[in-house]
């Protein structure tokens, strides 16, 4: 089995004056859907004439960052003459990265063009991931948590010709994570990556 991070012992020494000391541990990155995990620092046995304060124990939290990007649901449904559909792509995992996927459409039934059912989508979507974002008016900076859902909408053409429910497919592909710092595989694609829109 892999390992999440490397036990170590280390002595933290403080010159006269100083108030603090930095301990590094280090984590193992993966591709495995963990989910968040913790391990904890302890501070033991203080020099003579030291004692260990309150907080002689900290919990460090591994933030999970892989990902998977699929539709919420393999059918969604529009009304014509409301001139939109909409599809909902959505992230399952860790929000650290930001990811991007591409969508695009298939004729079914419905049939695409300026004068067919509705307008062929080919697109990139883009998840932002988490952030600090500055306070507005100054302040500080909140953090954001990366985005889990988005909404694509597909413009659909009304017309007067008396039809049966139509359908036409939408399909997600080539799903990308950062350029840099993430593993190959630390997103990739859920189960839902096809879905019929019909056209009520």
């Amino acid at each position: 089995a892999l390992l999440d991070y490397s036990a170590k012992v280390a002595v933290a020494s403080f010159q006269p004056g100083q108030t603090n000391a930095t301990f590094t541990v280090s984590v193992t990155d993966d591709v495995l859907f963990e989910g968040d995990e913790t391990f904890q620092v302890l501070l033991i046995n203080p020099s003579p004439g030291a004692v260990v304060g309150a907080l002689g124990v900290a919990t460090v939290n591994i933030v999970d960052d892989e990902c998977a990007i699929d539709f919420s649901a393999p059918d969604f449904s529009a009304i014509e003459y409301t001139g939109t559909a909409s599809v909902v792509v959505r992230r399952a995992g860790g929000t650290v990265n930001p990811v991007t996927v591409e969508l695009f459409t298939t004729d079914g039934t419905a049939k695409s063009g300026r004068t067919g059912d509705f307008i062929a989508q080919n697109a990139t979507v883009r998840f932002d991931g988490d952030a600090l974002v500055p306070i507005p008016g100054g302040g500080g900076v909140v953090f954001q948590k990366g985005e889990t859902n988005k909404i694509v909408s597909i413009k659909l053409n009304d017309d007067t010709v008396g039809e049966q429910n139509e359908t036409f497919g939408v399909t997600l592909r080539n799903v990308r994570g950062p350029a840099q710092g993430a593993l190959p595989g630390a997103v990739i694609l859920g189960a839902v990556t096809n879905a019929i829109v019909t056209i009520l």
